[in-house]
C-alpha cells in the first residue's frame, strides 16, 4: 500500500499539527505498515519578501494553502490522507474514493458562525466545501464525531474515531534532572501549577487565573498571549509574582516543567483532543480538568473532573490532589497507566486498518 500523507506547512508555525503528520509517517514505517510519503511543498514568499509585515505573513500563508498548494503526482498513491481538516480543501484536488481526512476539532465551522467577514467567509467554504465532500474521515474523539455529525457537515462519509499518541518523550524525570530547569526558569520552591496551551476563550483562562488567585500557588503558564480581559484579571488579583509566562519551550524543557509541577489545571470549554492532559499524566503530574467536549474521554477515571463554569469547583479539587497525598499517588498511578494506550504505533495501526477499509470498497 502507497499513502501519501498531505501536511502543513511549517511556516504557519502550528507545531501539534506538523507533529501528527510526522507521528503518523514515522508509526506507518516503523511498523512496516505501508509506503509512506509525507508531503508539503515548497513554501512560496510572494509579498513577504518585501515586508516583513505580520498580515502580509498571512496572505502568504493563505495564497499557499489555497491556490500554490503543489500536489505529487496522485496515480502514484494507493490512499491521499490530508491530516488537518483545515487544510480539507485540498479534497477537491484528490480523487475522492481514495481520501482521508482527519478531522481534529470543529472550531473552525464554529468561527464561521460568529466571524462575517467576507475574506474569512470565503475561507471557510473553501475548507468546509472540501470536508463536505469528504467520503472517509478520521477523528481524534468520539466528542468531534459526534460534533461532526451534528453539524450535518459530511453526511456521506465514513466516520471512525482513532485517538492520537503522544511522543515518548513525556515521562518521569529523576529529581536529581530536574534542578537545573527549575533555577535556568527562576522558579519559585513552592507549590506550582502548570497550564500549557493558548489563551483563546475556548481555553477559560479567567477560571484558571481565578483558581490560582485562590489556592495562593505559583503558575507556569506555557505559551499563549494573555487578552486584555485576562491581564486585566491579573492585575485585580495582584498575579503578576505568582506567574511564570514562557514562550519557544522546547519539547525536552517541557517534560522538565511538567515534572517540576504539582498540578495541571485544565479548564477549556472546548478541545478536540487536549493533549497537556496526556502530557501531564505521563510526567506524573496529577490533573484536575474540565467536564465538557473531549477531555473526559482522554483522562478516563484517571484526573479530577471540574465544570468549566465553576471555579471553586476547580478549587475543591486542586486541593484534594494538594493537601491529600493518598489522592495524589493514586492519581498519579492511574494516569501513567492511562497514557500506555495513547501511543503512535497504536494510532498507525488503526489508521492503516481505516486505510484497507477504503482500498476494499474500491476493489
Amino acid at each position: 500500500m502507497k499513502v501519501c500523507l498531505y501536511g502543513v506547512f511549517p511556516e504557519e508555525k502550528r507545531l501539534s499539527m506538523e507533529l501528527c503528520g510526522q507521528y503518523l509517517e514515522q508509526g506507518l514505517r516503523c511498523e512496516n505498515l505501508a509506503e509512506v510519503k509525507l508531503h508539503v511543498p515548497a513554501f512560496h514568499r510572494y509579498l513577504e519578501t518585501f515586508s516583513k509585515s505580520p498580515a502580509l505573513k498571512k496572505i502568504d500563508v493563505l495564497i499557499n494553502r489555497h491556490f500554490t498548494y503543489e500536489l505529487p503526482d496522485r496515480k502514484k498513491f494507493d490512499v491521499h490522507h490530508v491530516v488537518d481538516h483545515s487544510y480539507g480543501h485540498l479534497v477537491h484536488r484528490l480523487p475522492l474514493e481514495r481520501t482521508v481526512v482527519t478531522c481534529h476539532d470543529l472550531n473552525i465551522y464554529e468561527r464561521m458562525q460568529r466571524d462575517r467577514s467576507l475574506p474569512f467567509q470565503a475561507m471557510c467554504r473553501h475548507i468546509l466545501g472540501g470536508l463536505n465532500k469528504a467520503r472517509w474521515i478520521i477523528c481524534d474523539s468520539q466528542f468531534t464525531a459526534e460534533a461532526l455529525a451534528k453539524s450535518e457537515l459530511a453526511k456521506g462519509a465514513q466516520v471512525t474515531v482513532v485517538h492520537l499518541g503522544l511522543a515518548s518523550n513525556f515521562q518521569v524525570l529523576p529529581t536529581e534532572n530536574l534542578l537545573s530547569i527549575s533555577k535556568r526558569f527562576r522558579l519559585p520552591d513552592a507549590p506550582k501549577v502548570i497550564h500549557v496551551g493558548d489563551c483563546f476563550d475556548r481555553k477559560n483562562i479567567e477560571v484558571l487565573l481565578m483558581a490560582v488567585h485562590r489556592l495562593k500557588i505559583h503558575l507556569v503558564k506555557v505559551g499563549g498571549q494573555f487578552s486584555e480581559s485576562q491581564q486585566k484579571l491579573i492585575k485585580d488579583f495582584n498575579l503578576d509574582s505568582q506567574i511564570t509566562h514562557l514562550h519557544g519551550v522546547n519539547i525536552e524543557d517541557l517534560v522538565g516543567l511538567y515534572n517540576l509541577a504539582d498540578l495541571c489545571i485544565f479548564p477549556s470549554w472546548l478541545e478536540g483532543f487536549g493533549f497537556p492532559v496526556l502530557e501531564a499524566m505521563a510526567c506524573g503530574t496529577p490533573v484536575v480538568a474540565s467536564n465538557r467536549s473531549s477531555v473526559p474521554e482522554l483522562v478516563g477515571g484517571a484526573g479530577l473532573l471540574a465544570d468549566p463554569a465553576d471555579a471553586e469547583a476547580f478549587v475543591a479539587q486542586s486541593l484534594r490532589v494538594l493537601n491529600d497525598q493518598g489522592v495524589r499517588e493514586n492519581l498519579i498511578e492511574k494516569g501513567l497507566q492511562r497514557v500506555q494506550q495513547f501511543t503512535w504505533a497504536n494510532h498507525a495501526r488503526q489508521v492503516c486498518a481505516f486505510y484497507d477499509r477504503v482500498l476494499e470498497s474500491i476493489r
